[in-house]
């Protein structure tokens, strides 16, 4: 990309003690490795001895002499190793540590106890740790090289190899992310090398910026999943923390090839007694290489990765051979031949030659990867890094393919994402108590939603019958149906409506440098991290048109009856974008303190602020409803977050850390991008219809619409033409058009403060009786700053001077019509005026635009309580280990985990006693218990081949359901408020004991007006007896509370259980030093034994369970009802009984994955 131009850039031994102690705070932002401790010599601290630490592969050596308390620090290190210490002091016996493995999650610290009587050639060598996987205190999991290729990796998604840790729950069912303790995936922070790699922007829920994450896992040396990184050096983040670190050459030349396939064959085709369609056949293969450039000085590490497969069409014309078909023209299955009737009007009559597409039955998936890592010894003290990577994904939507739409494959879209960064980073150690890190990178991601043919056409929509019929059923003639009002297929063609301007880049500059300076058993370090975020963010939909044709008759004659024109006033879309950039400044300064050799301590503070200087557009009819401007931004916002955190080892084997800290940053960029698309003033727009008069009308009455415009837009052009233009005197119109002063706006409130949340954790690890380790995390959060959103427009309805509620007690908003107001007499409905000033209503009817406004609710805000006890034992070659998790989590909002605009964060956000404010209760990532448990084994049963056997499990309670109903769409009378997730109340039914309820069933009643009563609940009726049983079915299968507002989360789906194998054998090779592995990859090993087993299914998280509106006293839905609002009347009960919850059909079989795989 252009953009990359800008960067020019403890054991004992004799009288010799060897202890190697626990570690102190968690740095799971570093990307280098520290060795750290003190030297003694028979027993008093040894000043002046010279320690020298070498990583064996590269050569690369790094020194340091011990102070007066004999202390010393080496930092700046790779991760990985072996490293060999030799550490020479004058008079005593010279002392080597070999087979040292660093991890950037914890400091390695020793202490050496020195032997007196220096005897020349005489030193001591000790073997180091180098365990697999190392457990740091502050709850991270670190996995080094081997344990990353002992797991199983479907698909080789990064967050498998994350769901080793005990603190981590998938949405194995949904969007694939992972909770890290209860976090919000959307808000986990993600670095490869030091440099952020998670989703800014937002639009990929699961928090990766492309399919199957960033980097291959060929390049990775180390993967860190941390839930409470207290080092202030970490920032930006809510949730957890993923940080991975590169691979890095050395002196030899090393490498590697594979392949891993999959196909029909290796994949089982039963899910729970149901024959499912067949995988797609898919393959994934990379390669790897590192060595040196020149010795002991200069390395490079190269990797690269891809994948392709295929996404099945699940539906399409009869006889194609697709598993669900589209309704036709006559109401039977559609044709190919009923499809091509329409595309050969465009081809033959109006001579298009655009390729409309066809409905293909597959379509390629694609993941690429590269990345290149330069590390270069300047001298012994001063070492550099220049680290590459790009990652790209491609993969198609089917947008609009549904059962009565024919939408052909110029209609759907591949989503193109590309993520591409370059850092550089020189670690530099000045003397032996300073050394400094400087870091810059730069980050470029570009997000495409391209149809094939490109954005630039028009969407059209073409009724399938051959003419129209029905010509009088309708006032407009926009609606594909029979006489009878039936629907009739549709064929539609070009870019959808939202495809028509949506482009996405986001870049990311960063400036971090670091100084750590030593002093006795202090270590400061003081830093600065600089952001430059640049975001633009075109989405105007509709701005190349919008048609709509009620036959091929009229599709043939140019007879539109339906056009949609949407666009900046100036008629250039780009003028629309949300177009932006910020920057984020921290400073931070800690102390690790060594109290004592056995007690460490961190105290740090950190300090993060925001600049903006471009502000959204501002809205004066905004500022007039609602007192302030919707130009508000993160402008000047800051936040101070101190920090505690400890590593205490009371015994030699009881080792306890924990810590407490504030931690702020990593909303989607997307809130923010939403006051700037959504001014109210950036786009202005049309509907233009025919009526069956064949006059014209503009639906918005735009100033200057007459029946010429209407024919101009409506009588299009029978020429190839067609579909690529709008005609001229459209675009005048929408020229003159004055953005409707009603129209939505997202705005940031006043006062607006960062969301930020407590964090604090303990953590014990216990060597206990027959070999078994044990381990405690226990982390608590609780939100001290939140954000949630509301409609600055919805009014309170006031009657008769007092606050009108729904029969349960609800707090209703203003959303009347003018005849509804005067429908009962003698009652005065005193909102009226306010409503209308606010923009919620017109003297005779409602609003349903919206002011949605991000703002910071009070009270309980949300907390989280997460704990996991493990237990491991290794007997030989075999390392086995199991976890159990418990969760209890609650939050105030829940949007933010989903949504992305603003009407959907507004719309999707839970309620209770005020429609307009989210409500307290369960959170929507709780996992309340969980079990993990691996099995690890290896060992060389065929001469020196190495076998290696890796078995993961995990049992896990189903997500939470949460239930709602809905009161009507737009601004409704019941609730007067624009959105959905009202939480349901649940009707009382005691008393009424007949399995199948009638109208004569004892406590059922029929109303004067023909509603169903129930006599142990006069808060609800029912539109019919079956709509009562179906509810009260429902109740009774969830076992829902009656007679109160459902609980957030009331109900859990079913428990999933996972299980997954690798089995690798290394094979004989004809060159030393060279290895062939095959592998097979087993997913979900349960439903090979049995395919009831292991199937991964849930309902999701929020479920409608009917509609309500308000009524009278005897359930009738009328005018005087919306007023007085005595009882909720019941209708459209869901079928969710008889509905199959959303099943991961890849996940719920088993799959066998070949690997083949050469090493040198």
């Amino acid at each position: 990309m252009t953009n990359f131009k800008k960067l020019v850039s403890s054991c004992a031994l004799g009288v010799l003690a060897i202890a190697i102690t626990a570690p102190v705070a968690v740095f799971a932002q570093e990307t280098t490795a520290d060795i750290r401790g003190q030297i003694k010599g028979a027993g008093s601290p040894l000043a002046g001895a010279s320690v020298v630490v070498t990583h064996v592969a590269s050569g690369t050596r790094a020194t340091a002499r011990t102070d007066a308390t004999g202390g010393f620090a080496v930092s700046g290190l790779r991760a990985g190793g072996p490293y060999r210490v030799d550490v020479d002091a004058a008079n005593f016996q010279g002392a080597t540590v070999s087979d040292v493995y660093l991890s950037v999650s914890e400091p390695y610290s020793m202490s050496l106890d020195l032997i007196r009587g220096q005897v020349a050639g005489s030193t001591v060598v000790v073997r180091g740790d180098r365990a697999g996987t190392v457990r740091g205190d502050g709850t991270t999991t670190a996995l080094r090289r081997d344990a990353i290729e002992a797991r199983v990796v479907i698909n080789q998604d990064l967050r498998e190899l994350a769901r080793s840790s005990p603190l981590v729950s998938q949405n194995s069912v949904g969007d694939g992310g992972i909770s890290i303790a209860g976090s919000n995936p959307r808000t986990n922070r993600i670095t490869i090398d030091g440099v952020a790699a998670q989703d800014d922007f937002g639009l990929n829920t699961g928090g990766f910026p492309t399919r199957r994450g960033p980097i291959a896992i060929d390049a990775i040396s180390q993967f860190n999943i941390s839930a409470t990184p207290f080092d202030v050096k970490n920032g930006g983040f809510l949730g957890g923390a993923l940080d991975i670190v590169l691979r890095s050459g050395d002196n030899d030349l090393h490498g590697a090839v594979f392949g891993k396939f999959k196909s029909e064959d290796l994949t089982g085709a039963w899910i729970d007694g149901t024959r499912v369609q067949p995988i797609i056949d898919n393959t994934n293969y990379g390669a790897s290489l590192r060595g040196r450039i020149l010795r002991d000085r200069l390395f490079f590490a190269l990797a690269y990765e891809t994948f392709e497969s295929s996404d099945i069409t699940l539906r399409g014309p009869a006889g194609g051979g697709f598993a669900n078909t589209i309704v036709g023209p006559t109401g039977a299955p559609m044709t190919q031949a009923e499809i091509d009737a329409v595309t050969n009007v465009y081809k033959n009559t109006y001579g298009g030659t655009r390729n409309l597409g066809s409905i293909p039955s597959t379509k390629p998936v694609t993941d690429e990867k590269y990345s290149a890592r330069f590390d270069l010894n300047i001298t012994d003290d001063h070492r550099a890094n220049l680290t590459y990577r790009r990652a790209t994904s491609e993969v198609f939507n089917f947008t609009n393919l549904g059962s009565t739409t024919a939408s052909l494959d110029s209609q759907w879209y591949f989503t193109g994402e590309d993520d591409e960064t370059l850092s550089f980073q020189i670690n530099s150690k000045w003397n032996d108590n300073l050394s400094t890190e400087l870091r810059l990178s730069r980050r470029d991601y570009t997000r495409l939603q391209e149809p094939p043919g490109g954005q630039n056409f028009a969407d059209i929509t073409v009724c399938s019958t051959p003419t129209a019929e029905d010509t009088t059923g309708s006032f407009r003639l926009t609606s594909c149906a029979n006489s009878t009002g039936t629907g009739r297929g549709v064929v539609r063609f070009g870019p959808d409506q939202f495809r028509h301007a949506n482009y996405l880049t986001n870049v990311n500059d960063q400036v971090h440098f670091e100084a750590k300076y030593r002093m006795g058993d202090h270590a400061f370090k003081a830093g600065v991290q600089h952001q430059m975020r640049e975001v633009y963010n075109l989405f105007v939909p509709n701005s190349d048109g919008t048609y709509y044709f009620d036959s091929i008759a009229d599709f043939t004659a140019g007879r539109a009856n339906r056009l949609i024109y949407t666009n900046a006033p100036s008629g250039n879309p780009s003028d629309a974008a949300a177009a932006f950039d910020y920057t984020i400044t921290a400073l931070y300064a800690q102390d690790n303190w060594q109290i004592a050799d056995n007690l460490r301590v961190n105290l740090g503070l950190r300090y993060d602020t925001y600049g903006m200087d471009k502000k959204p557009v501002a809205n004066a009819n905004f500022l007039a409803r609602q007192g302030f401007s919707n130009t508000n931004t993160y402008d000047g916002l800051s936040i101070v977050m101190p920090r505690v955190s400890f590593n205490w080892e009371p015994m030699a084997d009881l080792k306890i850390s924990g810590g407490v800290g504030l931690f702020s940053g990593g909303l989607p960029d997307v809130f923010m991008s939403n006051s700037y698309s959504n001014t109210g003033i950036a786009t202005v727009g049309v509907q233009i219809e025919r009526l069956t008069d064949g006059t014209f009308v503009e639906t918005g009455a735009a100033p200057g619409f007459n029946q010429t415009i209407g024919a101009a837009a409506l009588n299009v052009g029978i020429n190839p033409q067609f579909g690529s233009s709008i005609p001229a005197s459209v675009l005048g119109l929408l020229g003159g058009v004055t953005p409707n002063p009603t129209s939505e706006v997202n705005a940031l409130a006043n006062n607006f403060e960062v969301p930020s949340e407590w964090k604090a954790n303990v953590t014990i690890s216990k060597e206990l009786p027959w070999g078994l380790r044990g381990t405690f995390d226990g982390v608590i959060t609780r939100v001290k700053t939140g954000y949630a959103f509301r409609d600055g427009r919805a009014t309170p309805l006031m009657v008769n001077g007092a606050q009108a509620r729904t029969p349960d007690g609800r707090i209703r908003y203003d959303g009347l019509s003018s005849a509804q107001r005067t429908a009962v007499v003698g009652t005065v409905v005193n909102s009226t005026a306010a409503a209308i000033a606010a923009g919620a209503v017109t003297a005779t009817s409602s609003i349903s635009n919206r002011d949605i406004i991000m703002y910071n609710p009070s009270g309980d805000l949300g907390e989280a309580f997460v704990a996991a006890f493990g237990l491991s034992k290794r007997f030989g070659n075999l390392s086995t280990s199991i976890a159990y998790t418990y969760q209890n989590i609650e939050e105030l909002g829940n949007s933010g985990r989903f949504a992305s605009t603003a009407s959907s964060l507004y719309g999707g956000m839970f309620t209770g006693l005020d429609p307009n404010a989210p409500t307290y209760g369960r959170a929507q990532e709780e996992i309340r218990n969980a079990f993990k448990y691996s099995v690890d084994w290896k060992g060389t049963p065929f001469g020196d081949l190495e076998t290696r056997l890796s078995l993961f499990g995990d049992k896990r309670n189903g997500r939470p359901i949460t239930f709602v109903m809905n009161a009507g769409s737009g601004r409704n009378s019941t609730f007067g408020v624009n959105r959905f997730a009202n939480l349901a109340y649940i009707p009382n039914f005691a008393g009424l004991n007949d399995a199948v309820l009638t109208a004569t069933s004892a406590g059922v009643t029929t109303s004067s007006s023909g509603a169903i009563l129930i006599g142990g609940d006069n808060k609800v009726a029912f539109d019919n007896v079956t709509t009562l049983n179906n509810v009260r079915n429902l109740v009774n299968h969830f076992g829902l509370n009656q007679g109160v507002i459902a609980e957030r989360s009331a109900y859990r789906n079913e428990d999933i259980h996972l299980v997954d194998m690798k089995l690798s054998q290394q094979l004989p090779s004809f060159f030393e030093g060279h290895k062939a592995i095959v592998s097979l990859e087993f997913a979900n090993l349960l439903n090979m034994l049995n395919d009831e087993w292991g199937v991964t299914q849930e309902f999701g998280e929020t479920q409608t369970l009917y509609n309500v509106t308000c009524a009278d006293a005897t359930g009738a839905s009328n005018n005087a009802g919306a007023v007085t609002c005595n009882t909720y009347r019941i209708t459209n009960a869901s079928n969710l009984l008889t509905n199959a919850p959303t099943r991961n059909v890849d996940r719920s079989r088993w799959q066998i994955t070949v690997g083949l795989r050469y090493e040198f």
